[in-house]
């Protein structure tokens, strides 16, 4: 890791998203520690970082060091420290399977997750930080904690594969996942409010379940040459409802307006549809196998991902030539996504 600049920006910038998180770091000193600071160019990357605990210096902490190396023993901390989010997870599902071969060239297969049990244990703490002429100034918030519960969706696999003599082989598989039962809960209530009401509302409301078809062929043409093709389907568990004002609502639009509007049945939820989030995907590839060392393989994938709609900018308010207050909506955008991935592998045997 010779270029420390690359990395303090990448670091920067990891450590800004932890900070908008909320989640924390304590102040583990300042940029006027560091004997060399006259030295450091980015010394505002180094001040933010120095605060939140990432960078502590050179063994003890006295310099810096801006023109030495960064260890991989070192970046591995650096890393650690920002992608530790002060929470903590324990838990328990239990996960059952088979495969039978009740014809020499059938195999079938099944396989179930059960819905896990996870107890989340969360720290968090504010931290300022101020870089003036005069130095550098910080100050944290105590550590606050709390801890809840999630139940997390149930899945089920099932698949089958048929032997084609020595020709090849075909395969199917079917995953199932209902995110639907997904559940937040208070482990140590100390009322009869449920914190986590709307949030299970929502999800009981917006969130089904999920499918996910493989299937995929492979066949031997000729002694050195073999070809395959697969194709997976993929839709999301994401649900949308129509409201008795004729408004299609999402799961952020719902929960924003819960206590205000649905929960006093000022407005209801009259009608389900599926969000489309349908993804499809073809694959076919060709391989080589000399009868020595030399193999080659190729592969290409196209994608095709459910459209999105964005808004560049917000809705605000303009004035007409009259000098009237008119609402300047934001046009909405669609995207159109599509991927192609090709591979080529050459390899010798040894």
């Amino acid at each position: 890791m010779r270029n420390l600049k690359r990395a303090l920006s990448l670091l920067l910038a990891a450590a800004m998203l932890i900070g908008m998180m909320v989640v924390g770091a304590s102040a583990a000193g300042s940029l006027d520690d560091f004997s060399d600071k006259d030295e450091i160019v980015n010394q505002d990357a180094v001040s933010l970082l120095t605060i939140l605990g990432v960078i502590e210096g050179k063994e003890d902490g006295s310099y810096f060091d801006p023109t030495g190396n960064v260890t991989r023993a070192e970046m591995a901390k650096m890393i650690a420290t920002i992608l530790n989010q002060g929470a903590d997870v324990d838990g328990l599902y239990a996960k059952f399977g088979f495969i039978v071969r009740p014809l020499p060239a059938l195999r079938l297969g099944a396989a179930i997750q059960t819905p896990g049990r996870l107890t989340v244990s969360e720290m968090w703490q504010y931290t300022a930080g101020s870089s003036f002429s005069d130095g550098d100034f910080s100050a944290s918030s105590p550590t606050g904690e709390y801890s809840y519960g999630l139940r997390t969706p149930y899945v089920l696999d099932l698949g089958v594969a048929v032997v084609l003599g020595q020709f090849g082989l075909l395969s199917v598989d079917y995953g199932f996942s209902d995110f639907g039962v997904m559940r937040f809960f208070d482990i140590h209530p100390d009322s009869f409010e449920d914190p986590f009401y709307d949030l299970n509302e929502t999800n009981r409301l917006f969130a089904g379940v999920s499918h996910n078809l493989r299937a995929g062929l492979e066949a031997r043409l000729t002694r050195h040459f073999s070809a395959r093709a697969g194709l997976s389907f993929l839709r999301r568990s994401e649900r949308c409802w129509t409201n008795s004002q004729g408004n299609m609502v999402y799961a952020d639009q719902f929960i924003n307006d819960f206590y205000d509007y649905y929960e006093n049945h000022l407005v209801e939820l009259v009608s389900r549809s599926n969000v489309n989030s349908d993804t499809f995907s073809y694959s076919f590839g060709l391989g080589y196998s000399s009868d020595r060392s030399f193999f080659a393989d190729f592969a290409v994938r196209f994608t095709n991902y459910p459209d999105s709609w964005f808004s560049p900018y917000y809705d605000y308010d303009n004035f007409d030539a009259a000098g009237n207050t008119v609402n300047a909506a934001s046009p909405v955008l669609t995207n159109y996504r599509k991927a192609v991935n090709m591979a080529l592998t050459l390899g010798w045997r040894f």
